[in-house]
């Protein structure tokens, strides 16, 4: 059957997972595998938002890519062409023994990695002594998808897009022959306004962030605390606190966005602002808080109403917040008693 494998979690308790424990892994490079033969779906039902806490990082590859004979090849190469994963509605989190400095997602050899209103988290939580907790890394796909075997690496004819929608996550690094595609979308690399983020990456290659760069990248409504380098851009709605570097900056345009004016390399941009010149501010900038990412209300104008659709640049532009805002503002003018003004106090 090609049907697509589907988990449901009908609840919002805590789910332990354990990949190496899953009956048919396979230990490649030392490392266990979620071998599949179709797409996989694991999302959460509506009004449920569950933890899954990992013991190990997430790795998906095909269960079969070489094939014996150019029949039985042209069969393989047709089921990885279909076969995606995709995690819907799911907080993932890192159990007690989870190795150090590892990703939550260490491999994604399908055609498609599709993460949907999901947690990847990036951690950076305030703790009790007032300091921020480190930042974890969410992402870590590279080149060569992983294969050991040079054959399978050969036959594998895809090129993986990674698509990140309603989300929140930590850093990703990810190479070249990925693709990348972001969406509502906050990337954390725990770095906020005036930060020093000189090696702070929220999205760079993940064999070189340094002097490589990360994938080909569309984006619509995305807040990224911290670098970003990528081989080329194009879309609309982004703020970028920190630097933005594009290699192929001939191609592609960005509009209705913020930049930082950190030494950026862009590409072609149309009705963007700049800092210092465009003052950026949070009403918080820590993972975990209730007003995490929310533009402040003396935030710059422009950066605020002169996004895509005359609203908030970011992740939060789909939410129309400056036209609640000033509708309410409107309809209080309207209707209030001559010689009375509110007093409007936002909580968050």
């Amino acid at each position: 059957s090609t049907l697509p494998i589907a988990v449901e979690i009908d609840d919002s308790f805590v789910h332990d997972l354990d990949i190496a424990a899953v009956v048919g892994a396979l230990v490649e490079s030392g490392q266990p595998n979620l071998r599949l033969n179709r797409t996989l779906i694991i999302r959460a039902t509506s009004g449920n938002r569950p933890i899954v806490r990992l013991a190990r990082p997430l790795r998906f590859r095909p269960a079969n890519v070489v094939g014996a004979s150019p029949a039985q090849q042209d069969q393989f190469d047709a089921v990885i062409a279909a076969m995606n994963v995709r995690l819907e509605g799911l907080y993932l989190a890192r159990a007690a023994g989870f190795p150090a400095g590892a990703p939550l997602i260490a491999r994604a050899a399908v055609n498609r990695l599709e993460i949907t209103g999901c947690t990847l988290e990036p951690d950076g939580h305030l703790q009790l002594n007032g300091a921020r907790a480190p930042i974890e890394t969410s992402i870590d796909l590279r080149a060569g998808y992983g294969f050991a075997l040079p054959a399978e690496e050969t036959a594998f004819k895809e090129t993986p897009e990674v698509v990140i929608d309603g989300s929140v996550a930590g850093p990703l690094g990810i190479d070249r022959p990925y693709t990348l595609s972001l969406n509502r979308a906050i990337l954390d690399a725990g770095k906020g306004v005036g930060a020093d983020s000189t090696a702070a990456f929220a999205l760079a290659s993940a064999t070189d962030p340094v002097n490589d760069w990360g994938p080909p990248a569309q984006v619509s409504g995305v807040t990224v605390f911290g670098r970003m380098r990528v081989e080329s851009i194009g879309g609309r709605g982004g703020i970028w606190v920190h630097r933005l570097e594009v290699l192929n900056n001939q191609k592609g345009c960005i509009k209705f966005s913020y930049f930082s004016g950190e030494s950026d390399r862009l590409p072609q941009t149309f009705s963007c602002v700049k800092g210092p010149g465009a003052v950026l501010r949070f009403t918080s900038e820590i993972f975990g808080q209730p007003a995490y990412g929310q533009l402040s209300l003396d935030a710059d104008f422009h950066i605020r109403e002169r996004g895509p659709d005359d609203d908030q640049m970011g992740a939060f532009g789909f939410l129309l917040e400056a036209h609640r805002w000033r509708n309410l503002q409107i309809r209080i003018r309207e209707f209030m008693p001559v010689g009375v003004r509110p007093l409007l106090v936002p909580v968050t």
